[in-house]
């Protein structure tokens, strides 16, 4: 292989190296939380497998912000708290009426994420109500 036929090699290489940097999924969490979860609900929006880390936290905010199950008060509150890649995101809830039990996080595995946000709902939800929480909602971003 000449000088330019090996340089025209690595110059592909790192070519496929970025495409396949740039087409790594992406995914967002926006959460709109209030001081009392037990008062004001609280608001939600997730995704996965998107093509680039702004659209995934674009979504992410536009179903925070349309909520349907929290006030007016509490979708105005959601913000992106986290953008990942390759990761998991699971998020935890006490579903009983006028608890405070709510928790979230991002990790490596389906189980770590899960058990991460049951550990602060858990903690959030104090010692008398702490059984309560489940994990109702968890995704993966994986290649697609």
């Amino acid at each position: 292989m000449g000088f330019h036929a090996s340089r025209f090699a690595a110059a592909a290489i790192v070519a496929v190296l970025l495409q396949n940097q740039a087409a790594s999924p992406h995914g967002a969490i926006a959460v709109g939380q209030p001081s009392s979860v037990a008062n004001d609900g609280v608001a939600v929006g997730y995704t996965w497998n998107y093509d680039n880390s702004g659209q995934a936290e674009a979504d992410a905010l536009k179903q925070c912000l349309s909520y349907l199950d929290a006030p007016d008060s509490t979708r105005a509150l959601c913000k992106v708290v986290s953008s990942f890649s390759h990761k998991c995101v699971a998020i935890a809830l006490d579903p009983n009426t006028g608890t405070e039990g709510f928790g979230w996080a991002v990790d490596t595995s389906m189980s770590a994420a899960a058990d991460r946000a049951l550990s602060i709902c858990k903690e959030s939800d104090g010692p008398a109500n702490a059984g309560a929480c489940n994990v109702p909602a968890q995704k993966c971003d994986v290649q697609p």
